[in-house]
């Protein structure tokens, strides 16, 4: 089985450094430990972005992958959503062969959800979002328990497939000192669009259906009343809840 984790790196604002998406990690050890359970099982971690993102890759293979892709050009930015998974399905047809495909719900900076399911749609392929368990899978399905709002939903789906989990799914594993040591020489192929040939108007900038303008902290109010309830003041209270 040959199994593909999408993966972002998030840049510090403060810094500049490439850190790891946290909800990535589950659909890495997700990833992991079903390669732990099947045999003849192949883990590969694909990333869109700059070639700075082979430090988040080499972390991925530090935790057991077998194999990185970078996917990157200058043709490649100012994507949004849709046209980042209109450049990752280019890289999955370009590679093929794959069974399962598993990406984090989320992102630690957007956080739209989007990619994930847009990359399903892009490849034609079946899809279950919201993973929170993962009930059983061979080489023919996959069925997992999914969160709808309040409730838990148990799917089955032919491969290959789409998948996204959610952050809290399992417990990510700890890099060990050999596994830092064989990452190092594993291999990170890098994909441009030499080979993947998108169209102008469909990748980048270009190809994006949105475009954000600003970015800004969200401002939080830390000043409030409080109040002791009682049978006198109760519509007070009332006022402050309501507003």
């Amino acid at each position: 089985m040959k199994i593909l984790v999408t993966v972002k790196q998030i840049i510090n604002r403060d810094n500049g450094d490439s850190e790891l998406n946290a909800n990535d990690l589950n659909a890495v050890e997700l990833a992991l430990s079903i390669k732990d359970k099947l045999k003849d099982c192949k883990v590969s971690i694909i990333s869109m972005g700059t070639m700075q993102a082979q430090k988040v890759i080499r972390s991925y293979l530090a935790l057991g992958a077998d194999e990185g892709i970078i996917v990157t050009d200058r043709q490649f930015e100012g994507s949004d959503t849709l046209a980042t998974s209109e450049t990752i399905s280019k890289a999955v047809n370009y590679e093929s062969g794959y069974n399962l495909i598993i990406c984090g719900a989320h992102s630690a900076d957007a956080g739209t959800g989007q990619v994930g399911p847009k990359l399903a749609e892009k490849l034609n392929l079946p899809q279950i979002t919201n993973v929170k368990e993962l009930v059983q899978i061979d080489e023919e399905f996959i069925s997992c328990k999914r969160k709808v709002e309040d409730y838990f939903i148990t799917e089955q789906v032919k491969l290959p497939a789409v998948i996204t989990v959610l952050e809290g799914i399992n417990e990510p594993r700890t890099k060990t000192l050999r596994g830092v040591m064989l990452a190092t020489k594993k291999e990170i192929q890098v994909l441009t669009n030499s080979e993947l040939m998108i169209p102008e108007n469909r990748c980048g900038a270009a190809g994006s259906a949105t475009k954000v303008n600003k970015v800004e902290n969200e401002k939080v109010a830390t000043k409030g009343n409080f109040v002791s309830i009682d049978e006198e003041n109760i519509n007070q209270v009332y006022e402050c809840i309501l507003g």
